[in-house]
């Protein structure tokens, strides 16, 4: 206790010839004599919880890395341990203006604790004075200016440079806390650009900044501050600034504009030309801005592209037009009819609109003619060539080219959904009733189709605008049939014990998204939507999965999928595997008598494809007893 009772006199001593004016440190600065006893580190161990005063000589020392010069900055004097890798930070708080006029950045400065109190909010670490709010409830406020020079001392020491830490958005951790970092590759989040660093007035404005891999951090800045009403920067780079966190979420506070250098170009490929005006803002710009439900537009924004649909060829609904420009695409809904034609360039003001995604995919809503504020002839959009294994989303409302295709099944005409394969994989084509072309026969051959990339249930669909763009000259490819699902297992079992087995023979897995399960009533042949099971998910080269009726029992392997009707057969209904609604499998005979009740069927394992007609040979059947599930689920 000797030891810190000298300390405390030497502190006592030389602040009461500390000047009342603040001078710049120099004259009126601290020599060795007061050293400190203590660190960030072991101060921070003696917190419990709410506020605590300092009743011990306590004593340290850190390095001022704010400065409310910019006025961003008020209030609070943020200290760190060391000029460079630092461990730790701490927040003084403080009731004087212009602080770094005495404590400038990099100013090595002495506390001392005594008489303080410590606390934490913001989820940083304080010290400062004591304050109560109407409840009572204590919390840490600021020091009043006339205790400022009892507690808090320059050293003689002329300011050192502080090397923020570098460190990436995704690796930051509580411990930086109350220090100086710096974040690189960092942009002003879409729905902030054109935005000012803070609304006037307002004591805090949060605005958003992320990497190119959509990991935000919040940039929060005083509306007092001088840079207010500055525009943020549009590009991609650098941002210094003291590290918070609020809410669970990390923050920056920037000192002034000099912190925040956005020079590089974008990630997120965002065109935007002029932020005063909001024009030239691209479709990718406004895909950004959506929000999730239902996302205004904000005022002033406006889009160049062209209209990639045909409303002539009925296709696309009179209200619907899908635009293009060199970011992306989008579909644009009237509330009226509108008078676009494929290739027109046109400017719209979407102001207000409403960005709105459903299973169609994502939409721009509410607009009427009165937006348009130009449409003339243009030139049209070059197809973009993409393979259907690749990732379709991508293309969403964009004009695409895709070669080696053929209709997976060609005796049928346009109308309704169809499959187009390469023999590999499979994307569909849908043509609704009102397109010119929608009851002709599709082209039986092998080739290219340029289409829009579209969504129908959540799903990636072509949308053809006209017959001319199928270009299906070549010969028509024998797929493998053994890449074909099919039914290998049927057991009709006492009561609602009922399941089906399913079975993908060839090399690759297999989107499950094109096929069901149906089944018809009493051997009447027509498998109607009460009773079919749409399947979902992937099926493996080589797997099997097991279906059950929902109240089924009596297996106790993994099951794919359950459901009432649609796996309610008794034995006298045909069960069928459907694949974009053509029946591909069948096990069961026609006519009402009964052919399946109390049975189990298992397919051959010399049988490596479908059959749409069911064939008897093709099973094992009078060799299992009733209710045997010990080949389910294998192969």
């Amino acid at each position: 206790m000797k030891t810190y009772r000298n300390i405390l006199l030497s502190i006592l001593f030389i602040s009461g010839c500390i000047s009342d004016k603040y001078d710049a440190p120099g004259a009126d600065c601290v020599q060795e004599e007061i050293k400190a006893n203590t660190t960030f580190s072991e101060l921070k161990k003696q917190y419990t919880d709410g506020v605590m005063r300092i009743t011990e000589p306590l004593v340290v020392e850190g390095y001022v890395i704010s400065d409310d010069k910019a006025g961003n900055f008020y209030g609070s004097l943020y200290l760190q341990d060391s000029p460079d890798s630092p461990e730790q930070g701490l927040r003084v708080d403080l009731d004087i203006r212009d602080a770094y006029l005495n404590y400038p950045v990099g100013q090595k400065v002495v506390v001392n604790l005594q008489g303080m109190y410590l606390g934490k909010s913001r989820e940083s670490y304080a010290v400062g004075g004591v304050y109560a709010n109407a409840g009572g409830n204590l919390s840490v406020g600021r020091l009043p200016a006339s205790q400022v020079k009892f507690h808090l001392f320059a050293t003689c020491d002329p300011p050192v440079k502080i090397a923020a830490t570098k460190i990436k958005l995704t690796h930051l951790d509580d411990s930086l806390i109350g220090t100086l970092v710096q974040l690189d590759g960092l942009e002003i989040a879409v729905k902030e650009l054109c935005s000012t660093y803070a609304i006037a007035g307002e004591s805090a404005t949060e605005r958003v900044l992320q990497d190119c891999e959509r990991n935000e951090i919040v940039l929060r800045n005083s509306g007092y501050a001088d840079f207010q009403e500055v525009v943020l920067p549009k590009g991609n780079g650098t941002v210094v600034g003291v590290l918070e966190k609020y809410s669970g979420k990390y923050q920056l506070v920037v000192r002034d504009t000099s912190d925040v250098k956005l020079t590089d170009e974008r990630c997120d490929s965002v065109v935007l030309e002029d932020c005063k005006e909001g024009k030239g803002v691209s479709l990718d710009f406004v895909r950004q801005l959506y929000e999730g439900e239902k996302t205004l537009v904000p005022e002033g924004i406006q889009v160049s592209a062209t209209v990639i649909s045909d409303r002539n060829s009925g296709t696309t609904p009179e209200t619907v037009a899908i635009i293009q420009d060199e970011t992306g695409g989008m579909r644009c809904v009237f509330e009226e009819a509108h008078a676009l034609n494929r290739n027109d360039s046109i400017t719209i003001d979407l102001s207000g609109a409403v960005l709105e995604v459903d299973e169609g995919g994502m939409s721009v809503g509410r607009l009427t003619k009165e937006r348009i504020i130009s449409a003339e002839e243009g030139a049209s959009i070059k197809p973009t060539e993409i393979s259907i294994s690749g990732e379709l989303a991508a293309h969403e409302s964009t004009l695409v080219r895709i070669d080696h295709l053929q209709f997976d099944h060609v005796e049928r005409t346009f109308l309704g959904e169809s499959l187009l394969t390469d023999c590999a994989n499979y994307i569909g084509l849908y043509t609704s009733e009102e397109a010119s072309f929608s009851e002709m026969a599709v082209p039986s051959g092998k080739g290219s189709i340029t289409a829009m990339m579209s969504f129908k249930d959540g799903q990636p669909f072509l949308l053809l605008r006209d017959i001319t763009e199928i270009d299906f000259k070549g010969e028509r490819e024998q797929c493998d049939r053994r890449a074909e699902l099919m039914i290998t297992e049927y057991i009709e079992g006492s009561s609602y014990n009922k399941y089906i087995e399913i079975y993908n023979p060839g090399s690759r897995s297999v989107d499950l998204k094109w096929y069901a399960l149906g089944r018809d009533n009493n051997g009447d042949g027509v498998f109607g939507e009460r009773y079919v099971l749409p399947l979902e998910g992937e099926i493996g080269a080589g797997e099997t999965k097991v279906y059950a009726h929902t109240r089924a029992l009596i297996y106790s392997g993994e099951i794919a999928g359950t459901s009432g009707t649609p796996m309610s057969f008794n034995g006298n209904d045909q069960v069928v595997l459907l694949k974009n609604d053509r029946l591909i499998d069948r096990v069961g005979i026609g006519g009402d008598h009964i052919w399946g009740a109390d049975k189990t069927f298992r397919r051959k394992t010399r049988i490596t494809s479908p059959n749409s007609n069911y064939n008897e040979v093709e099973w094992d059947i009078i060799v299992y007893p009733k209710d045997d599930v010990s080949g389910l689920g294998k192969r």
